[in-house]
């Protein structure tokens, strides 16, 4: 009996120091291309045991042997497996994976994927909207949240109408620069609503902007582009010859329109523009905290002439830990100022209202000078375009600060504050050389508004 009792505690003890041989401490970096990548997942496979890398990208695990398999995630990165194969440090570099990040949204509370989601979200990320110049993005007057911090719908520039069909107003986002926006999700159902109230009611965009997540030593980027637009199509109209036989075969006389010259009007109007943006990039990650310093400049033309977008932008995120890394300060804070020269164009001005009207309507056999003048009371183009302007300058700040506190490791409170300031001003003129416009031949029009908005 005494030595059955032996055997069997000899064997439970051989079963314990075999398991104990079998497991292992694992410890490692998870990282990205530009750097560690805090708050990663590292799971064993298969089981429930893992944990998270935490503000430096590292992690410590007990693995339960060594020939276990490591499962590493992130969000917007493919997932990797990794074998043990006995080794007691790992390092993990992640690749991106758009399609992945795709699936993850950023609503008002939070974060979660798209089939967790209750309501209807659509998630674009950064690979979507940074293709070419871009100036802003079509506007629904949806409620736009810019890292936490709702922006005022209304328009932010000054743009005014002196009767030349110039009055389009301005995108809320026209301040932002899209090479600082990391992702966006659109929240289109009543979920937007329960959040942010009425000011949701037209969905609600959430913008997040890109954080330093560079190597300690620092990361310095900088990208340029050059693209040149033309028009889609031009109409087929008649050239001066057309003109005047057109004229004779339907009865009149064509000695009394002819001015001898043989203009296309749409050349005169339209041209191919090239457009240029720029964009420098700092991110440093040091040992509490990380920052990405940015400037961005774009100067776009468009088909149209006398219409161009110039955009200045600097930007600076910045991240840092106290307390044990229980406290986590953050602050984002951006300058803008935006020029935009606006042509004379309005979607209501009939076919000789404004430049593209005249242009389509005006006689080809007319000189294009600003000073011609056939004394038929029609629109001349190169007079309407050179006796016109429409420029309107528009300064804007964001700031947003952010307090996080971790209470527990299941509990955290934040508090965010968020200021947003806009200054725009326009001027819109009609020369007293303007011809055929309304009466104001020999005194010309012109009007000066400002626009200020401030929102906190």
């Amino acid at each position: 009996m005494k030595i059955t009792l032996l055997k069997s505690l000899l064997l439970v003890g051989a079963f314990l120091c075999f398991g104990l041989a079998q497991a292992q401490e694992v410890s490692g970096t998870v990282s990205d291309a530009n750097g560690p990548l805090p708050g990663a997942s590292v799971v064993v496979k298969g089981t429930t045991t893992g944990t998270q890398t935490d503000f430096d990208g590292n992690f410590t695990l007990e693995v339960p042997s060594s020939d276990a398999v490591l499962v590493i995630s992130y969000i917007g990165y493919s997932t990797q497996e990794v074998a043990v194969n006995g080794r007691s440090t790992i390092d993990v570099v992640l690749q991106e994976d758009a399609t992945a990040l795709e699936e993850v949204v950023i609503i008002g509370y939070g974060q979660t994927t798209v089939k967790d989601a209750t309501g209807a979200v659509t998630a674009v990320t950064s690979e979507d909207f940074n293709g070419g110049v871009i100036t802003s993005r079509a506007n629904n007057n949806p409620l736009f949240v810019v890292d936490g911090v709702p922006l005022f719908g209304q328009a932010t520039d000054a743009s005014g109408d002196t009767g030349n069909g110039s009055s389009e107003v301005g995108n809320p986002l026209n301040f932002l620069n899209p090479n600082d926006i990391e992702s966006m999700s659109i929240l289109k159902d009543a979920s937007a609503t329960a959040i942010y109230g009425s000011r949701g009611a037209n969905g609600v965009v959430i913008i997040t902007t890109k954080s330093g997540k560079a190597a300690s030593g620092g990361v310095i980027e900088w990208s340029s582009n050059l693209s040149v637009a033309e028009p889609v199509r031009q109409y087929n109209l008649l050239d001066a010859p057309g003109f005047l036989q057109a004229v004779e075969d339907y009865g009149g006389n064509p000695n009394n329109v002819n001015f001898g010259a043989n203009t296309d009007w749409q050349d005169v109007v339209l041209r191919t523009a090239a457009s240029t943006n720029h964009n420098l990039a700092y991110s440093r990650r040091y040992n509490n905290g990380n920052v990405r310093a940015t400037f961005g400049y774009q100067k776009q033309f468009g088909v149209v002439e006398k219409s161009e977008f110039e955009r200045i932008t600097g930007r600076i995120n910045a991240a840092h830990k106290f307390f044990d890394d229980k406290l986590l300060l953050n602050i984002q804070a951006s300058i803008a100022r935006v020029n935009r020269e606006q042509p004379p164009l309005a979607a209501g001005a009939g076919f000789r209202g404004d430049i593209l009207g005249a242009a389509y309507s005006a006689n080809p056999t007319w000189p294009s000078s600003a000073s011609f003048d056939d004394g038929g009371g029609l629109t001349q183009p190169a007079n309407y375009l050179a006796e016109t302007q429409n420029i309107t300058n528009t300064d804007r700040i964001l700031l947003n600060g952010s307090a996080e506190y971790l209470i527990i490791p299941e509990l955290t409170a934040k508090v965010n504050l968020g200021y947003d300031k806009s200054d725009s001003k326009n001027t819109s003129v009609l020369s007293s050389k303007l011809q055929n416009f309304n009466g104001i031949e020999g005194r010309g029009f012109g009007t000066y508004n400002t626009l200020n908005r401030e929102n906190k």
